[in-house]
């Protein structure tokens, strides 16, 4: 299933969540859907509420099968913050959900940060060192999906390639999981500077930074994703 949200100052909560969850994830004009599971694929709007009003009754709705829950977009986009969120209320719910943030897998391998070099594109070691990450991130929802009882998964990485999706979807259909893409779009440029302001400057990788030096890296960062990226498309996804 793929879910896209846009975000505006201004907008008001539409998804096909309960109504609790509204106040909880930042502002959404649409959400689209595309649910993928066993191999198949279904397009298709929903609007309203998808979730029963019993709190018992959702979490059997929510899990009749394994769920990982895939963000995309770029850089200062909301991500991680929507992933908190909804990993938050699920387990309000009683619904057991983990957030894997695949940022952090590759903040522990890499342990010094140095600049936005490394994720460009044509950056061939970077570009292996950040599937390595995914991977273990994958592993680990593998691990708690199937051994350990969790429920759902929050997946939070950019994953702005169609290929990345791919793999994804291909490592979803061989553990028998359902998956659910969220893609965060934002376009207003004073909304994503006050992300990169409020939270990525708060980030490990520019503690030896200040401010200047700090936007200027980021924002580089998000050039290098920009010149691949893919957004959700309801016929090549």
């Amino acid at each position: 299933m793929h879910v896209r949200t846009r975000g505006r100052t201004d907008a008001t909560m539409r998804a096909p969540l309960s109504s609790s969850l509204h106040s909880l994830l930042h502002p959404v004009l649409l959400w689209r859907l595309t649910s993928y599971h066993a191999g198949k694929k279904r397009f298709g709007t929903m609007r309203g509420s998808c979730c029963p009003r019993n709190t018992q009754d959702r979490a059997v709705c929510m899990t009749n099968c394994p769920t990982l829950i895939v963000t995309v977009g770029l850089p200062a986009r909301g991500k991680t913050y929507i992933s908190k969120k909804l990993t938050r209320y699920l387990n309000w719910i009683g619904v057991p959900t983990k957030e894997f943030n695949v940022g952090q897998y590759r903040r522990e391998c890499l342990k010094i940060y140095k600049s936005f070099e490394f994720f460009r594109p044509d950056n061939e070691e970077g570009l292996k060192i950040r599937r390595q990450c995914a991977m273990a991130a994958l592993n680990d929802v593998r691990q708690y999906l199937s051994v350990e009882g969790g429920q759902v998964a929050v997946f939070d990485a950019t994953n702005t390639t169609r290929e990345r999706r791919g793999t994804i979807i291909k490592f979803a259909e061989q553990n028998g999981f359902k998956v659910f893409f969220v893609e965060s779009v934002c376009e207003d440029p004073d909304v994503i500077a006050q992300n990169i302001v409020q939270v990525k400057l708060g980030s490990p990788d520019y503690i030896h930074c200040n401010t200047e030096e700090a936007i200027e890296d980021f924002m580089k960062r998000i050039k290098c994703y920009e010149s691949s990226y893919q957004p959700l498309d309801e016929v090549l996804d």
